[in-house]
C-alpha cells in the first residue's frame, strides 16, 4: 500500500526547473514590457528631418513589434508554470488518492495473487470487514456466528463433497426372530474439489450397532453396488472390515460391533461432473436397538431422507435433524406414524444428520 501511495507524490526535481522557467519567463515580460515603453516613448519625439523620421519610426516600430511578441509568450509560458505549479499542489493529494484506490479496489483487492500474497491473519480480517459491511450491517454478533459455520467447514480439509445425499430405509419389526432388520437405498452424487482426483480406501457404507446373540444372522450385508450405473462385484472389488474395539464412541452408544465396507479400487471423482453411487444394504440388530442415526462424512448440497416402518402395529417415531438450521415450526420433528421425512435443499455440513427413535403404540 505505501509503495502505491509514494507512486503519486510531486516531483521534487521538478520543481527547481519549474521555478526557474518561471523566473526566466517573467524577467522576459518585464524586459521586453520597459523596451516596449521606451520604444513608444523615442517614436513621439519631434525630428526636424521628416525622411529621417520616417526611416527611424519604421525601425522602431519593428522592435516594438518583436519585444510584444516576446512580452506575449513569456506571460503565457509564466502563467502556464504558475497555474500549473499551485494547481498541482491543492489537488494532487486528491488525485492520488482517488487514483490510490481506484487501482487498490479494482485492481489489488480483486486479484487472486495479490490476495494470495496476504498472510492468513490479514486474509481473515479482510473477508471481515467485507461480510460485516455488505451482509451485517456491522454487527459483530452475527459475524461472529457466521464465522463458527466457516471455520467448522475451512478447517475439514475436505477433497470431496456431495450434490445430493438420499437414504431410503425400510424397516420391519420382526419379534418372532428377534431382531430388527432395515433395508436400505443409498444414492449419493459426489464432486471433487479438485480437477480430478482419486479416492484411495473409499468407505461404500459403515455400520455400528448392538450385535444379534444368533451368530447365524449377519447384522451388516451389502447387497449390491452400482457405480455411474455400472455394477460392482462385491466380493472381488469390495473389502469388507469388522472392528469389534470397544472405543468411547461405541460405549456411549451401547454398541459393540462397528463394520465397513471399502471400495478397494480408487474411487475416480471430478468437480465438473457427478459420480454417482448408488447402494443397496441390510442391517439387523436387537429388538431393543430402536434408535437409528444417519451422519454425513462431507459436505452436502441435497439431503433426501426418508424413514418408514412396515409389517407391524403402528409406531411412534421420534426424530430430529442436528447440526444445521431445522424450522422447528415447519419440520417433521416429533412423534409421527410409521414414516418421516427430511428434505433440505440447501447445504448441510459435515457430522449433521438426522436422529430417531421409534416404539410401537400401546393402544
Amino acid at each position: 500500500m505505501k509503495k502505491i501511495y509514494k507512486k503519486f507524490k510531486i516531483c521534487k526535481s521538478a520543481i527547481p526547473v519549474s521555478i526557474i522557467i518561471a523566473i526566466v519567463s517573467l524577467s522576459c515580460c518585464i524586459f521586453s514590457q520597459y523596451q516596449k515603453n521606451k520604444i513608444e516613448m523615442d517614436t513621439s519625439s519631434i525630428y526636424n528631418n521628416i525622411e529621417t523620421k520616417q526611416h527611424e519610426n519604421a525601425e522602431q516600430i519593428n522592435k516594438k513589434t518583436i519585444f510584444e511578441t516576446i512580452y506575449d509568450i513569456s506571460i503565457v509560458v509564466f502563467s502556464a508554470t504558475g497555474v500549473s505549479f499551485f494547481m498541482g499542489l491543492f489537488i494532487e493529494k486528491n488525485e492520488k488518492n482517488k487514483l490510490y484506490y481506484e487501482i487498490l479496489t479494482n485492481d489489488l483487492l480483486s486479484d487472486k495473487k495479490f490476495i494470495q500474497t496476504l498472510n492468513k491473519d490479514k486474509q481473515l480480517s479482510l473477508i471481515n470487514n467485507l461480510e460485516r459491511i455488505n451482509f451485517f450491517g456491522g454487527n459483530e454478533t452475527y459475524l461472529a456466528m457466521y464465522n463458527s459455520v466457516r471455520d467448522k467447514i475451512s478447517n475439514g480439509n475436505y477433497d470431496y463433497y456431495f450434490t445430493s445425499h438420499s437414504i431410503d430405509v425400510s424397516c420391519s419389526i420382526n419379534s418372532q426372530k428377534s431382531y430388527i432388520k432395515k433395508e436400505i437405498i443409498r444414492s449419493v452424487k459426489l464432486r471433487s474439489f479438485e480437477k480430478n482426483k482419486n479416492i484411495s480406501n473409499y468407505v461404500i457404507t459403515s455400520c455400528s450397532s448392538k450385535k444379534i446373540d444368533d451368530d447365524n444372522v449377519k447384522h451388516f450385508e451389502l447387497k449390491s453396488v452400482k457405480i455411474n450405473n455400472k455394477n460392482i462385484n462385491i466380493k472381488k472389488d469390495i473389502q469388507y472390515s469388522e472392528n469389534n474395539e470397544i472405543n468411547d464412541y461405541l460405549k456411549n452408544c451401547d454398541f459393540n460391533t462397528s463394520s465397513s465396507y471399502i471400495l478397494k479400487n480408487d474411487l475416480k471423482l471430478k468437480n465438473d461432473q457427478d459420480t454417482l453411487i448408488e447402494i443397496k444394504y441390510i442391517t439387523r440388530v436387537p429388538l431393543n436397538d430402536n434408535s437409528y442415526s444417519v451422519r454425513l462424512r462431507r459436505p452436502c448440497k441435497e439431503f433426501n431422507f426418508l424413514f418408514r416402518i412396515k409389517d407391524a402395529n403402528k409406531c411412534n417415531i421420534y426424530s430430529q435433524a442436528y447440526g444445521f438450521h431445522d424450522d422447528a415450526r415447519n419440520t417433521p420433528a416429533g412423534a409421527k406414524d410409521n414414516e418421516i421425512k427430511y428434505y433440505f435443499n440447501d447445504w448441510i455440513f459435515p457430522e449433521d444428520g438426522v436422529f430417531l427413535v421409534f416404539s410401537q403404540k400401546t393402544h
